[in-house]
């Protein structure tokens, strides 16, 4: 039943043809066309996947940056790594710890993210170098991005 809406008063007023359908078939369920299938809802290769927005890599090279400086948790970048960028950052930070504890640096360096060059090599993959600049020095960071899962993520990121 549907509900059809007069001035002034509601009024319910059944709908023939679903009554007549229900009628007919002896039940009150009806099949649904069937759905697309996964791969029908993925952006063809074609063009539909858009480049990265340089923003996201930008703040992935400074998120990279930190996270190597102990300043952030790599589990923050969870959603944009994939898990062998996280055993790669997991063993650099290590070594950049030591190196901060031998030189008995404990300055928070506040890194400030410089132009975007992106190189797209296919349709799903892309390279991105972006320069991060604190007080004391320049760092390049070099990214790989792939389209997965209906996103860009990294599968490897090198901070150098």
């Amino acid at each position: 039943m549907s509900v059809h809406v007069t001035r002034g008063s509601l009024a319910l007023k059944p709908i023939p043809e679903l009554r007549t359908e229900a009628r007919s078939s002896g039940r009150h369920l009806h099949a649904l066309p069937s759905l697309k299938s996964a791969r029908d809802h993925e952006p063809s290769v074609s063009g539909d996947i858009p480049p990265p927005d340089s923003r996201m890599v930008q703040k992935l090279a400074i998120y990279g940056y930190e996270a190597l400086d102990g300043s952030r948790t790599i589990a923050q970048l969870g959603a944009w790594i994939t898990r062998g960028v996280v055993e790669q950052l997991t063993s650099r930070r290590a070594a950049w710890t030591e190196r901060r504890s031998l030189y008995r640096d404990d300055r928070r360096l506040v890194p400030i993210p410089g132009k975007v060059h992106l190189s797209q090599l296919s349709n799903r993959v892309a390279e991105a170098t972006v320069v991060v600049q604190t007080e004391a020095r320049s760092t390049a960071v070099a990214i790989r991005l792939e389209f997965l899962h209906q996103r860009w993520r990294a599968t490897d990121l090198t901070v150098l």
